[in-house]
């Protein structure tokens, strides 16, 4: 009985062995149309075997599915890589474990929905035993995606190279850049300090990754504070929207963590309020009835070239915001928006009437002096030119 049972196990289990071993042989991104073809063999077992048809031996023959999967991730993944820095990569590799995870326990789902619909059977696996380590898994994927955001925001690297160190302006420039190297040297301590991690990062079994993921987060914390700190100090120097989006472009990358876009959307208010500033300046400006003008230019001229210098000064910092794609829209930007639009149609309307008033004054006949020429034959001094306009 027991040779006949062996044999009958044997018989159904080999439908599996040809499509599990091209399992192993797949890349996360290519398992997902697999899955569908071998959940529906092991069902055949279950529906067909006389002896391998129980619930514990089809969720056990699931869970190594599961575990076969997450080996295969596993072997995708490398760790070295993604602590030297190859972030974009790595990246791409997680989000396939993670997306090829998903698609396994879809396809599941699937299938134990179309097998209850048309089964008389019903679909009675432990379904939290099969995607226990599944789930723990994605879990670890998803801190290791939060690793390569963190070398991205505190160490400047890309895939596999540092971008460049940015360059802060002013007096301060040079205490603010040693800050900078100051927190990617603490970072680095943190990866460094994870990446020793003992028992295996990618083993789910491991217990001790929480507590050491724990401890890097909470170091990474302590560094979202230090680049806040030095985040607004320099701010402290801005006096102009250029500056301040300069600041804003060099900070912008981390704007994706919590705790620093709230800064970051401060400071983004406090760009917002120096373009109010300007652009309350120059609305003052326009108000004088009697502007300054140099005393070498002429009346309608000298105000086109006021005018013109006044236009200047809105629009240089507003071409400068709108070519900030990084800062986030806020209320304050909209209004400041409107308010420079109604500046801008005030200036040209002053303009058009500048414009309007001088050609009142012009001789309508002015046209004609172009026939007349510059220079003529002195009447006075034979053999001599004399100028002949004004005349």
């Amino acid at each position: 009985d027991g040779s006949e049972q062996a044999q009958s196990n044997l018989r159904f289990l080999s439908i599996l062995k040809e499509p599990f071993q091209e399992l192993a042989t797949l890349r996360p991104k290519d398992i997902p149309e697999k899955l569908p073809h071998l959940i529906s063999l092991v069902r055949i077992v279950w529906v067909n075997s006389p002896y391998y048809n129980s619930r514990e031996r089809i969720t056990a023959l699931f869970r190594k599915m599961s575990n076969k999967i997450i080996q295969m991730c596993c072997k995708d993944i490398s760790l070295d890589r993604l602590f030297e820095g190859y972030i974009n990569s790595s990246r791409q590799t997680l989000h396939s474990c993670i997306s090829c995870m998903s698609s396994w326990k879809e396809c599941y789902q699937q299938a134990a929905y179309m097998h209850n619909k048309l089964s008389g059977k019903g679909w009675v696996l432990d379904q939290t035993s099969i995607f226990a380590q599944v789930d723990a898994f994605v879990q670890r994927c998803k801190d290791l995606l939060e690793v390569c955001d963190s070398q991205q925001h505190f160490a400047r690297w890309e895939d596999g190279k540092q971008t460049p160190l940015p360059c802060f302006f002013g007096q301060q420039g040079p205490q603010m850049t040693r800050s900078l190297l100051e927190i990617e040297e603490t970072f680095n301590k943190y990866l460094n300090n994870l990446r020793n991690v003992k028992g295996g990062i990618l083993d789910v079994k491991n217990t001790t990754w929480h507590e050491d993921f724990s401890r890097f987060r909470a170091g990474v914390k302590d560094l979202e504070v230090m680049t806040q700190n030095l985040m607004t100090s320099a701010f402290e120097t801005v006096k102009d929207v250029e500056h301040g989006v300069q600041i804003q472009d060099i900070f912008q990358h981390l704007s994706s963590r919590e705790a620093i876009k709230r800064t970051f959307d401060k400071k983004t208010v406090d760009v917002f309020m120096l373009f109010n500033r300007e652009l309350s300046l120059v609305n003052k400006e326009l108000s004088k009835k009697a502007p300054f003008l140099t005393p070498y230019m002429c009346h309608y001229s000298g105000m086109a070239h006021w005018m013109r210098a006044l236009r200047r000064r809105v629009d240089r910092p507003m071409k400068c915001l709108t070519k900030a794609h990084f800062i986030p829209h806020i209320g304050t930007g909209e209004e400041s928006f409107q308010t420079y639009q109604l500046l801008v149609q005030a200036m040209d309307e002053i303009e058009r009437k500048t414009f309007h008033e001088w050609t009142q004054g012009l001789d309508k006949d002015s046209l004609k002096r172009l026939d007349t020429p510059l220079l003529i034959t002195s009447a006075e001094m034979p053999g001599m030119l004399d100028i002949n306009f004004d005349k």
